[in-house]
């Protein structure tokens, strides 16, 4: 363990925390590459996707929603009232639907939620982005008032940043690794 934090130690004299920072390494969402598929396919969501689609849809952010803490839980409901007004809607002349004004009004009030989801989404998206900007530009800013960073304090902040964002150690060292081409050694 001692190992470790010498090499880490001994990284961070050469890291230039604002560079990394500003390029949004350090931010876990920019990096998963599932959230940002899911956005972009709920941005597109209608009714014309079909039920199949849909459903698929509302599986992939239940699994996704399950992994990260329910985190964006309430953003969901829409996108599950419409998903099942698109399955109550039946088709017409199948499934007892009576006839396609019923089809059509449960077609009608999916596409109200789904359209609801798809702001909702696209705000989402748009908060994300401002506050990495605003991120992105405390921390350039910041440095008006320090000249130097020591050493601990960039370590400190790292930390810090890991824990707001609940990066997960192993994944932090392995971009470390990766990154300046270290090989950490565990388990001696």
């Amino acid at each position: 363990m001692m190992i470790l934090i010498i090499q880490t130690i001994k990284i961070m004299e050469n890291f230039d925390y604002k560079k990394y920072l500003a390029e949004g390494k350090l931010l876990k969402e920019n990096k998963d590459s599932e959230l940002a598929r899911l956005f972009q396919q709920s941005i597109k969501a209608s009714v014309e996707d079909g039920e199949d689609k849909l459903y698929n849809l509302t599986q992939d952010w239940d699994s996704w929603n399950v992994e990260n803490d329910d985190k964006y839980d309430d953003l969901l409901d829409p996108l599950f009232a419409a998903v099942e007004l698109v399955q109550d809607a039946g088709v017409p002349g199948v499934n007892d639907v009576e006839d396609d004004k019923e089809y059509r009004m449960y077609i009608k009030s999916a596409a109200t939620h789904l359209k609801k989801f798809n702001r909702d989404v696209a705000n989402v998206m748009q908060r994300q982005v401002t506050e990495e900007e605003e991120l992105k530009n405390d921390y350039a800013n910041s440095e008006e008032g320090v000249v130097n960073y020591t050493e601990s304090m960039v370590i400190q902040k790292i930390f810090d940043i890991m824990r707001h964002h609940e990066i997960d150690p192993s994944d932090m060292l392995e971009e470390i690794g990766q990154e300046f081409g270290v090989a950490f050694e565990f388990g001696r």
